[in-house]
């Protein structure tokens, strides 16, 4: 059974072509039609691509067997009282890996254009725009930090993550990631959804390995641009924070086996 009317196959993806995600959902406004949410009986398997699922309020599993991706992203809330998984396990022993959380966030923000500029001490990436009709606000950021353990280690997994909503009459917004053999740059900057109407910052994110970053020593000198144009009615922009996500050498590996509740673990590998 696939049952999927809420699915958007391209809106709300970060990136065109082959980094949107295979497979999105995002039915926030719908928390009380259950015919209406995606379901899935069986694997969602895509290996090489990306899932986003994005539901509230539910109160039954949204995959019976499990998911198998390159990136998963999910922001599953259940029902009040709702104890189930959301997600189903198979039967057969899953092999888990654990990464250290490593985050590199900007320390400066060049070329400002319309943006108010951070106060000093403040964050150089949370500011607002006011854009007059069809014109553009933009600004640079810089100053990535190489944060340890992922300095040398080659990277298994690198995604930018953007916070931000917009007001009034939004073209486009996009951002172009610039650094020695970057291919996100120019006519092909990523772009983001446009996110009206929210009371506040939405995140969407990219996975940066498509644009040829695999190193942490890249990060050195590189500098995202931040653009957006207004339509002819003119925009508000408000940007809550970027930064990049960085996974480099696997801690720990466990093999679990899932039962209702319960839960056993049948091996477990401390990792060099």
């Amino acid at each position: 059974m696939f049952r999927a009317p809420s699915i958007r196959a391209l809106s709300g993806c970060l990136t065109e072509g082959d980094r949107c995600p295979v497979l999105k959902s995002t039915d926030d406004a719908d928390t009380a039609t259950a015919h209406s949410r995606l379901v899935v009986n069986g694997t969602v398997y895509a290996p090489t691509a990306a899932v986003d699922l994005s539901m509230s309020q539910v109160s039954s599993q949204v995959v019976t067997r499990g998911i198998i991706a390159r990136t998963i992203a999910l922001g599953i809330g259940p029902t009040s009282g709702y104890l189930r998984p959301v997600i189903g396990i198979p039967p057969e022993p899953v092999l888990f890996t654990t990464y250290p959380a490593v985050i590199a966030k900007p320390a400066s923000a060049t070329a400002v254009t319309r943006f108010t500029p951070p106060a000093p001490g403040a964050p150089a990436d949370v500011t607002d725009a006011t854009i007059p009709g069809g014109g553009q606000a933009s600004l640079t950021f810089g100053g990535y930090d190489q944060p340890a353990p992922a300095t040398t280690a080659p990277l298994d997994h690198v995604v930018l993550q953007v916070a931000h909503h917009e007001d009034g009459d939004v073209a486009s917004a996009r951002m172009s990631v610039d650094f020695p053999g970057s291919t996100c740059t120019g006519a092909n900057s990523l772009g983001l959804p446009v996110r009206l109407g929210s009371s506040g910052p939405v995140t969407d994110q990219a996975d940066l390995e498509p644009c040829g970053l695999t190193q942490a020593s890249q990060l050195a000198g590189l500098t995202v641009t931040y653009t957006v144009t207004a339509g002819s009615g003119g925009a508000t922009e408000h940007l809550g924070g970027t930064r990049i996500a960085l996974l480099a050498g696997p801690l720990v590996q466990a093999a679990v086996s899932f039962d209702g509740h319960a839960d056993t673990v049948k091996q477990w590998k401390v990792l060099p």
